[in-house]
């Protein structure tokens, strides 16, 4: 849904790989759409599979007042194998 950023407004979410992952590795994106525009990108991660969590904290006071869609997204690095990739409890927070 859309969601117009205010003042303060972080955004929140582990990455990682569920269990029984291989070799995989992926490129996590944060992006965000406006309107009907073309999704536009916040911050990239690349991870492997170390069998860990990572926090992520993102502020969006760059778009205080913008009235945006959150788009998250993974993409592979390379060949398919065994690519568990998940984003686990994503939120806005003040």
């Amino acid at each position: 849904p859309s969601y117009t950023i205010q003042d303060g407004d972080h955004f929140h979410a582990l990455i990682g790989y569920r269990t029984g992952c291989s070799n995989a590795k992926v490129k996590f994106q944060l992006n965000y759409v406006e309107g009907s525009n073309v999704p536009v990108s916040i911050q990239e991660w690349e991870k492997h599979c170390d069998g860990k969590m990572t926090t992520i904290d993102v502020d969006l006071s760059s778009l205080k007042g913008h009235n945006v869609k959150i788009m998250l997204a993974v993409v592979m690095i390379g060949d398919w194998n065994g690519d568990l990739a998940v984003w686990a409890e994503p939120r806005i927070q003040k």
